[in-house]
């Protein structure tokens, strides 16, 4: 577990490259966790580096805590607008090759708190695992409406390639 100073020494890019870090891995993180400059963190990434974000990861950095910046945000391509109530959702491996998902027999249900985001961004991911209903967990959608049990089409899993970098995110 890190705490603020350590985020500050630690997330420089000349403080990954000199203790030969090859990734990063971001686990329940939320707002803005004091990363110096994260257009320098992200190029880190795109010169070679892995990024690992999981669950609470997409509930970082949003652009009201890094003064409109959305660099975080573009990097990860998750931006986190709510969760509901716990709930069963019947989970949709969309690439059981890929090797964070390839111990998956098939579908699957997974009892969870879903995230929804602000964007779905499948044309800019390679999806791993997805959503094709919503779970009952009660999340109104931006007109106000219930879409539990309807259709959907909410991310789960994905990575994708920045630059030589890569990144990967798992809800």
């Amino acid at each position: 577990c890190r705490n603020g100073d350590d985020v500050k020494k630690m997330l420089t890019p000349e403080y990954l490259d000199a203790n030969h870090f090859d990734g990063v891995f971001f686990a329940n993180t939320t707002g803005n966790i004091g990363i110096p400059d994260t257009k320098a963190f992200a190029k880190w990434i795109s010169n070679g580096h892995a990024y690992f974000g999981a669950h609470s990861a997409g509930d970082t950095y949003h652009p009201q805590d890094a003064n409109g910046d959305t660099t975080y945000i573009d990097l990860i391509s998750a931006e986190f607008r709510t969760h509901g109530r716990q709930a069963e959702a019947d989970c949709t491996v969309e690439d059981p090759k890929h090797p964070s998902a390839k111990h998956f027999t098939g579908n699957y249900k997974v009892t969870d708190e879903i995230y929804h985001y602000k964007v779905n961004h499948r044309a800019d991911v390679h999806v791993i695992l997805a959503l094709k209903t919503q779970p009952n967990d009660g999340v109104k959608d931006l007109n106000g409406v219930d879409g539990s049990n309807k259709p959907t089409d909410m991310l789960i899993s994905w990575c994708k390639n920045v630059g030589k970098g890569k990144v990967f995110y798992t809800a």
